[in-house]
């Protein structure tokens, strides 16, 4: 685990895992937040990253430490985030890095409906009191407070469908020709190891057999020729 000023930026928080930001350095984040939020529910959602698993389990614990109800998203983006933040009118985290390496790992913050939150508007005061709690700070605390899970892709699926007028397009016809090339993509990216295999050994065939290394032989009866002209 690294210093707080290492990972705490100006709108969000940043860093490599573990060595920058860890479980610990999570669980204070989550416990400072549910103070700062003064919230009864605060959101957590994570995107791929496998890291993202492990230490917003630790924000969460965190912040039931203090008595704050957590609602896990699991993995969603980050705008899907923002959106349950609206939805639900609650606070929200989501761990993501953005476009950084896999090595990397951070959290978005924001306040109920999805309110940014920056160094200007709180972050900064979150930063000193996960300082206050870092040294020295004991194990897993004991969580208190309800950890529920809520699949919310649905809901942002239908709030993304209501910015298009369904009634004014037509209608997609998809002809059998499409279906096949859909199905054909799919089934060559889970054999892409052996189709590119196949391209090797037809571009290889395609340049015929392979030549053998030019070899250069004495003529046979040369040396007793020479030494008899000699």
């Amino acid at each position: 685990m690294g210093e707080t000023a290492e990972v705490f930026k100006a709108y969000d928080i940043r860093g490599t895992v573990p060595d920058q930001l860890d479980a610990d350095m999570c669980r204070a984040v989550g416990a400072a937040f549910a103070r700062f939020g003064r919230a009864p529910r605060i959101l957590v959602g994570r995107d791929m990253r496998a890291s993202g698993v492990e230490l917003s389990a630790a924000f969460a614990e965190g912040a039931r430490a203090e008595g704050v109800a957590v609602t896990d998203l699991g993995m969603i983006s980050t705008d899907c985030c923002y959106f349950a933040s609206g939805h639900f009118d609650a606070p929200a985290a989501m761990f993501t890095a953005s476009h950084n390496p896999a090595s990397y790992n951070g959290i978005k913050l924001c306040l109920a409906g999805a309110a940014p939150l920056g160094r200007d508007t709180g972050l900064a005061e979150i930063e000193a009191a996960v300082n206050e709690r870092l040294p020295g700070a004991p194990g897993p605390p004991r969580a208190v407070a309800p950890l529920d899970h809520v699949d919310v892709l649905g809901a942002f699926g239908d709030h993304v469908r209501s910015f298009v007028d369904t009634a004014a397009l037509r209608p997609l016809y998809v002809t059998s020709a499409v279906v096949l090339l859909l199905l054909v993509g799919t089934r060559a990216l889970a054999h892409a190891p052996e189709a590119a295999g196949v391209a090797r050994h037809r571009h290889a065939h395609r340049r015929g057999p392979a030549r053998k290394p030019a070899t250069f032989e004495e003529p046979t009866g040369a040396s007793s020729s020479l030494e008899e002209a000699s």
